[in-house]
Parts: structure tokens; sequence; C-alpha cells
């Protein structure tokens, strides 16, 4: 299924109630400064602010998206093996030397925790009684948003 760019989307509105990202990359990836930008409004960036933030590697129109990953991987796949193995191995240990595993078992700690506070129930009563995308168009409606746009670039 094919979406229009506009609403392609990096973010974590859960970080509004009822969820904390796991996977901690964001402040190893974007910096503390905004890494707290997104993670204390739950706003989400479009496919370029992501790529102008370094979230994303390139931000292609999405006719061209399907063409320019075969050529990426074309590429990937001229490497032999043992290299990739290197330089996989190379970066991830460089991340993993930053605290990268440690803010990872944090993250999915207060995930779980978020989920079991009095908003996160309501959260879920919520979403059981009028749907979730009831649920979630509430949450996100006092932002403006409804976790469809992102907070730079107009929609349009």
């Amino acid at each position: 299924m094919r979406v229009s760019p506009a609403r392609h989307q990096i973010g974590y509105p859960p970080a509004r109630v009822w969820g904390s990202p796991t996977t901690a990359m964001w402040a190893s990836r974007l910096g503390p400064m905004r890494a707290k930008r997104l993670l204390l409004t739950g706003d989400s960036l479009t496919g370029a602010e992501a790529a102008e933030w370094g979230l994303a590697t390139e931000a292609p129109p999405a006719e061209q998206l399907d063409e320019r990953f075969e050529r990426l991987l074309e590429r990937v796949a001229q490497m032999p093996i043992n290299q990739l193995v290197m330089m996989k191995l190379l970066v991830n240990q460089t991340v993993h030397a930053q605290g990268l595993a440690q803010a990872q078992v944090l993250g999915t700690f207060f995930d779980g925790i978020a989920r079991h506070t009095e908003e996160g129930h309501a959260f879920v009563r919520r979403a059981a009684k009028s749907g979730f995308r009831e649920a979630v168009r509430e949450r996100d409606e006092p932002y403006g948003d409804h976790g469809l746009e992102g907070f730079g670039l107009d929609p349009d």
C-alpha cells in the first residue's frame, strides 16, 4: 500500500501517554536537545525533516523510493561479506561503547512502567470503549497534529 509522501512520518506519539521508545536510539542519533524535542511532545517528523535531522539517510520522492533502494542494495551487495561484517561490527561496537545497550534497557523498563500508570490504564480503557483510532485521535488532538504531520513542513 502506498501513502502520500506528506504522511510518511518518523516519531513516537505514544510518548504522550502509554509508552517509551525501547530502542533509545534518538539521543545517540540526534543529541539530547532534538531527542527531547520529539519525546517531550510526541511530535513526528516528515521524511524530509528526518533526513535533515539524521534519522534517515535520504528522503526521495515516493515514486523514486523503490529505485533508490535497489541502487543502494546493489552497491552494498558489491562489498565482500567479510568486509560488511567487520564494518557493521565496528559501528555497532562504537555505539555500544557509548552506552546504547544500557539506554535500551532503561527504555524498555520505562515503556513497561508507562503502560501501567493511571494515564496508561485510562488510555487502554478508552481504546476498549471507543476503539484504538479514537483513543489515539483524542490523545493527539491537544497537540493539533492527530499524529499526521511533522511540525516544520506544510503537509500539502
